[in-house]
């Protein structure tokens, strides 16, 4: 098994991260569909870096680096979660480990309860990972779906009546194959 490491992302790390952000297939998988200008780019980075509610990290793997998480908190005590990778690490296994590690280095500063992630329907790569790192199905839109991983999720009742009164026990404790 392939050894992941996970450290804050830095200043020099941001036109690698650019770049993935700008690949053609991450593009179609984010809301925004077109190329992100690099200033723009460096600029919001480098605000969720100097943020209190904010963590960045980027993988590393075989001497190279592999993706990066972003955790942000909520307002409801809980964080979103986004990942990204480097083209040539995709597909390998990689991200579940870079999920859970991710979650399990930002937990202890942040806080959250509980972690968020909304992925695009035609994302079943995405979706397997986070299944894989403990997510379950919560929501299915139109063009994406929300998944989420919460210790609550072992007593459904606590969780449905703190995160949201629509969701039902079918759908809170859902996994995704």
């Amino acid at each position: 098994m392939t050894e992941v490491f996970l450290r804050l992302v830095r200043p020099d790390d941001l036109d690698l991260m650019w770049g993935w952000r700008n690949d053609p297939h991450t593009r179609r998988m984010e809301r925004v569909h077109h190329m992100i200008p690099r200033d723009f780019y460096h600029n919001w980075v480098w605000h969720a870096l100097t943020s209190s509610s904010r963590r960045i990290y980027l993988a590393e793997a075989e001497g190279c680096a592999i993706g990066y998480s972003e955790l942000s908190l909520r307002r409801d005590g809980g964080a979103d979660m986004g990942i990204n990778f480097n083209p040539a690490f995709r597909g390998r296994g990689l991200a579940g480990t870079v999920i859970r590690g991710a979650i399990a280095a930002a937990r202890p500063e942040l806080g959250f309860d509980a972690v968020w992630a909304e992925i695009r329907n035609q994302n079943v790569p995405s979706q397997r990972a986070f299944a894989r790192a403990g997510f379950s199905l919560w929501r299915q839109g139109e063009e994406t779906l929300h998944m989420v991983r919460s210790e609550q999720l072992d007593h459904p009742a606590v969780f449905r009546e703190r995160v949201s009164p629509q969701v039902g026990a079918g759908q809170a404790g859902a996994a995704l194959g």
